[in-house]
Formats: structure tokens, C-alpha cells, sequence
């Protein structure tokens, strides 16, 4: 009987997944990116916009911590894109983050993405957003803001997928 049950079930959570789209989240940043503000602050944009696609039934995976990604002429041929194809994603957000230094400490300023179809190579959309446009409040924590802008960046480019 558990067989009768099992069996269906997971044939249904099987389809379920070959229908999700897979998106490799690639983060850049303009500062050092083993100092341990930058990283926090990397990590709670990428979770932000991890768990807006998430949500949003699409199987996300990021790139960790990489150093480089050069601009070369043809974006196919970037790093990012390399790791999008080799990981089976159809999508590809890169997000450049840009940090500026307060007192002893970095925060994050603005971030720049670009969302691509791994395919094709074509940009879907693109756009930037800076701290004052996803903070509420002055005494907001950082990572807080930092998740908020992954979440924004993330409904930019969720916003191309559902026309």
C-alpha cells in the first residue's frame, strides 16, 4: 500500500522539478572580497535574491565568492557564463555591488545586474539600484538593507520571466 503512495509521488516531485528553471547567481564587488563586512554583505544580497526565486519556483544556485569576471566582448565567453552553461542554469544573474568605506568598516553603495538568457546570450533586462532605494529607515541594519536590494534585484529580473 505505502508503494501505491510512494511511487506516485515521487514521479509527481520529479516532473515538478524538470519543469523548474535553473539560475546561477554570480556576485562581483569592487572591494576586497575577503574582508568579512564584504562577504556578510554579499551573502545577504545573494540570500535575498536566492530566496525571492526560490519563491518563485526556480532552482537557484550561486557561484561563491570569485574575484574576477572580465568584461570581454563577448559576455558567452566570461567566467560566469562558463559556470552557467557547466551547471546546466538557463539563467544567469550577474550582480556587480559596489562598497564604500565609513569610518573603519565597508558598506555596500549601489549594485548594478544584468540577467541573461544562458542560451542565447541576450540580456533580458538590466538596472541598478543604490542603498536609497531599497532603505527605509536610517537606523535599518545593513545585512537587512543588503537582503532588501537582493530582493528588488531578484523582481527585476523575475519581472522579464512572467510577461
Amino acid at each position: 500500500m505505502k508503494n501505491r503512495v510512494i511511487v506516485p509521488l515521487l514521479f509527481i516531485m520529479t516532473a515538478a522539478l524538470l519543469q523548474a528553471e535553473t539560475v546561477l547567481i554570480f556576485t562581483r564587488n569592487s572591494h576586497n572580497p575577503e574582508l568579512e563586512a564584504v562577504m556578510e554583505q554579499q551573502s545577504a544580497i545573494e540570500d535575498g535574491v536566492m530566496e525571492a526565486f526560490f519563491d518563485a519556483g526556480h532552482i537557484v544556485f550561486n557561484a561563491g565568492i570569485v574575484e574576477t569576471n572580465e568584461k570581454l566582448e563577448i559576455p558567452s565567453e566570461r567566467l560566469s557564463f562558463r559556470m552557467a552553461k557547466q551547471g546546466g542554469a538557463y539563467y544567469l544573474l550577474e550582480i556587480d555591488v559596489d562598497y564604500r568605506d565609513i569610518d573603519d568598516s565597508v558598506e555596500v553603495s549601489s549594485a548594478a545586474y544584468r540577467f541573461y538568457d544562458v542560451m542565447s546570450g541576450d540580456i533580458l533586462t538590466e538596472g541598478s539600484l543604490t542603498v536609497a532605494d531599497v532603505e527605509s529607515r536610517p537606523d535599518t541594519p545593513v545585512k537587512t538593507v543588503c537582503s532588501h536590494m537582493g530582493a528588488s534585484i531578484a523582481s527585476g529580473a523575475l519581472s522579464k520571466l512572467h510577461l
